[in-house]
């Protein structure tokens, strides 16, 4: 049994380490921008997280050893010590979870309110305010969505049909924002477009892949809709799908996935995953069984060998993807032979000049769809395949 001889001084330890140990993990979160130990937002400012960090930890060690001297006269036993830090450690990592929890929720709390409403479709109730989306409520298939047409360009206009990586009953502020981005970039250069509405979440597999097919025979029967001049997008788990959609369905004429899974990624991410999230999204992202079953059942990178030779393909990551690593994309581009900005060109042909794989700076799985040049780059991708002039 522990016999803790000074027991003041064994409060200051114990408050000592903490503290310390909270600003140890300041300065990983900023050097490894993980926002899901972050007390700030450290990936604009890692110099923030580092100033915070080495704050608390040189902090802790002068108020310390200035403030209880007798740490320097026989005291607490090994042992003590050894329970104290571990005691410590359990705190600091509960303190830190719990800041960056409280911040993702002040956060979300934040865009609720500037979006006036809790409500995250249909988009066209923020656009009887805005004027910005003028689409309508459309059901096909096993799925439903919204249909917009832009304000310029002939017709029939090309289509894109845009698969979100969130039901519409999950999705955040800051989702809605990046689907009303890209929506309004694609709607820019003169698409329709098809934003997908996974009201109810993903449909199980093989009922998934009914999913494109059916949303193209819509829009084909659409009079302002040209049918030889359809693409596909899809963000997150939904890029496995238009990837996959893209090698049995001739209709989709260009392909593009922003963030798409690869195996084993959206199962079992690692510390990396707290870049994207905090710990106890990560406990729900983890326990999300149907991801994996779907990233294995779709099998997106094994049917790029199967994709036409004719059909353009963009695949796009962020450097930073907390979900997708280094080595998996670069053995997706080793395995498609293609040249990537990130690995050397094995060798080339006519499928390396039609697939297209990015690697964005700085962004993460997460913010990949908010950043407004991505979009931009995203849709004049489209346009130009799509022989589209703006």
């Amino acid at each position: 049994m522990l016999n803790f001889m000074i027991e003041y001084l064994a409060r200051a330890y114990l408050v000592c380490v903490v503290v310390a140990q909270l600003g140890v993990l300041q300065i990983i979160a900023a050097r490894r921008r993980l926002i899901g130990l972050a007390f700030a937002d450290y990936r604009a400012r890692p110099k923030l997280g580092y100033v915070i960090g080495g704050t608390l930890l040189v902090g802790s060690y002068i108020w310390f050893f200035t403030t209880y001297k007798a740490i320097f006269q026989p005291g607490p036993a090994g042992a003590e010590l050894t329970f104290l830090f571990a005691v410590a450690c359990i705190l600091s990592f509960g303190i830190t979870f719990t800041i960056a929890e409280a911040r993702r929720w002040l956060a979300q709390r934040r865009d609720r309110m500037r979006a006036g409403s809790d409500a995250t479709w249909p988009f066209m109730e923020e656009g009887k305010a805005t004027g910005v989306f003028a689409g309508r409520p459309v059901s096909f298939g096993i799925a439903s969505g919204f249909l917009f047409y832009p304000e310029r360009g002939a017709e029939p206009y090309p289509a894109i049909c845009f698969l979100p990586n969130q039901s519409s009953q999950s999705a955040e502020g800051s989702q809605r924002r990046h689907l009303r981005l890209l929506t309004q970039e694609l709607l820019d250069v003169g698409f329709a477009v098809l934003l997908v509405d996974l009201r109810e979440g993903y449909p199980s597999y093989p009922e998934v892949l009914a999913l494109v097919p059916s949303a193209l025979s819509f829009l084909s029967k659409q009079p302002k809709v040209d049918p030889d001049r359809l693409g596909v997008l899809g963000l997150g788990l939904s890029g496995n799908v238009a990837l996959r959609s893209a090698s049995t369905d001739d209709r989709v004429k260009a392909v593009a996935a922003l963030g798409m899974l690869l195996s084993g990624a959206g199962a079992r991410p690692g510390l990396d995953v707290l870049r994207e999230m905090t710990y106890l999204q990560a406990i729900r992202w983890a326990g999300f069984r149907q991801r994996e079953r779907l990233v294995l059942d779709l099998a997106a990178v094994e049917s790029l060998s199967n994709t036409p030779s004719t059909v353009p393909t963009l695949l796009m990551w962020g450097a930073m993807d907390g979900l997708v690593s280094p080595q998996e994309r670069a053995q997706v581009s080793n395995r498609a032979f293609v040249t990537n900005s990130e690995t050397s060109s094995p060798s080339s042909g006519e499928r390396s000049a039609l697939l297209d794989i990015r690697i964005v700076p700085e962004e993460t799985h997460m913010t990949l769809p908010q950043n407004r040049n991505v979009a931009r780059s995203t849709a004049q991708w489209f346009a130009e395949r799509l022989k589209h002039v703006a």
